[in-house]
């Protein structure tokens, strides 16, 4: 029973992360652990980690987001360090403030 537990979190780990454009990723959570990449290794981003098959689709759907204020959410693969490809589920949305430029937390 407890392996299962383990297990079980193991697999819905959780990472956040601030950006704006021109800044660099602020993540929170256990980069490490999921993807096994330092904080350092991706504040820069993330792009070139999606899968090739899956970047267009979420590169459209972020640019809408960034553009419409609309929540984002996108499920794609990512490639942890050891060059495994993991599914991700990536949701949020841009804070603006009253001019509408896209706003950091």
């Amino acid at each position: 029973m407890e392996t299962k537990v383990k297990k079980s979190k193991s697999k819905n780990k959780i990472l956040f992360y601030d950006w704006a454009p021109g800044e660099s990723a602020r993540w929170t959570g256990d980069v490490k652990g999921l993807l096994g990449y330092s904080i350092n290794d991706i504040k820069g981003g993330w792009d070139d980690l999606i899968h090739p098959d899956d970047f267009d689709r979420y590169d459209k759907a972020w640019d809408k987001s960034l553009s419409t204020g609309e929540a984002y959410c996108q499920e794609y693969r990512i490639r942890n360090h050891k060059g495994k490809y993991i599914k991700v589920r990536d949701q949020g949305f841009a804070l603006r403030r009253i001019i509408g430029i896209i706003e950091i937390l």
